[in-house]
């Protein structure tokens, strides 16, 4: 089966792409991976640095490492790794996910083109100045409240660490004064504008809405839209009524059944925020989507998806024994 590969150099500088059909025996000067052009580059740098080194086999453990990580970055597809070539401390492996892009079923929102002029928008230059903060503070802070964030009275999330609720109240006064511009992003077809304009509700202090364009966006057929859209579905889920609950889960199932990492990430994030409200009984779920959960829960070794799954199953086993239950 001929299929599309991409070359990333190992120095972790991302050369020049290279395109083959096939995996052939391909000599190289360094130590390389050759992926699928469907594996994103921080997936393939992620596996390169875990691959460097002298000594290297198809049953090293670093080789091992490497392709464990592509299954977890693509947990759902069927990933096959070899040793393509090797010479002395030369070493090429062949990294190949037998998939296709996820695109989720269901009806899409209309878009339209906008003009677009950074420079001019005071509200762009103040989302990207959040966001480079909020990076560096997560980075760089060893507070312990850098990473605890709760919807508050306002509606808007927040943060409990103070130079980060500082900030957030400066980008929500932008939003409340600009607030035609950002519906003019979440309209448009500008994949980077529609997912700012998505993270930008997050701190509008309107939750319906948030979480009405959030639904809309989670069958988006871009990757970046639909990660904001789930994220801030999980945010505001309180906000939703019982069809739009019911609409939610079977989005999110559907992402834990054919997405990648991000998908079933932000999928088990919104089932367990899903689960959080629901105090008497378990969400609908599909019986093959609980399965799915259960089955991450079991053999998942990445704390994000590890974590959400059995967060999940320990909501809904308690539900069913009664409060104070995790056996």
């Amino acid at each position: 089966m001929s299929s599309a590969f991409m070359l990333v150099k190992a120095s972790l500088i991302l050369a020049s792409l290279l395109i083959w059909e096939g995996a052939s025996a391909v000599t190289l000067e360094s130590i390389d991976i050759v992926a699928p052009s469907t594996v994103s580059t921080e997936e393939v740098r992620a596996v390169t640095r875990l691959i460097r080194g002298k000594d290297y086999g198809d049953e090293t453990i670093q080789f091992k490492a490497a392709c464990d990580a592509v299954r977890e970055f693509r947990p759902l597809s069927r990933v096959r790794c070899s040793l393509v070539t090797r010479s002395e401390n030369r070493a090429t492996f062949g990294v190949e996910v037998l998939d296709k892009p996820y695109i989720p079923s269901g009806e899409r929102p209309s878009c339209r083109a906008i003009s677009v002029n950074d420079r001019d928008s005071p509200l762009w230059k103040e989302y990207v100045d959040f966001e480079e903060f909020r990076r560096s503070q997560y980075e760089e802070s060893t507070d312990s409240r850098v990473g605890n964030e709760f919807v508050n009275s306002e509606m808007e999330l927040d943060y409990q660490f103070p130079p980060m609720h500082e900030r957030m109240k400066m980008l929500s006064s932008r939003i409340r004064s600009n607030e035609g511009e950002l519906f003019s992003w979440l309209s448009s077809c500008d994949v980077s504008r529609k997912s700012a304009g998505l993270d930008l509700l997050s701190y509008l202090g309107d939750a319906s809405t948030a979480a009405r364009f959030a639904l809309a966006e989670s069958v988006s057929g871009s990757p970046e839209v639909r990660n904001s859209a789930l994220r801030l579905l999980s945010t505001f889920a309180s906000a939703l009524n019982a069809r739009q609950r019911l609409d939610a889960a079977k989005i999110a199932c559907e992402g834990l059944e054919n997405g990648g990492f991000l998908d079933v990430n932000k999928s088990l994030g919104l089932i367990e925020a899903l689960e959080s409200l629901e105090l008497q009984k378990g969400v609908s779920l599909a019986a093959s989507c609980v399965e799915r959960i259960s089955q991450f829960a079991r053999e998942s070794t990445s704390p994000q998806l590890g974590g959400f799954a059995r967060s999940v199953v320990d909501l809904r086993k308690r539900k069913i024994n009664g409060p104070g239950s995790r056996d």
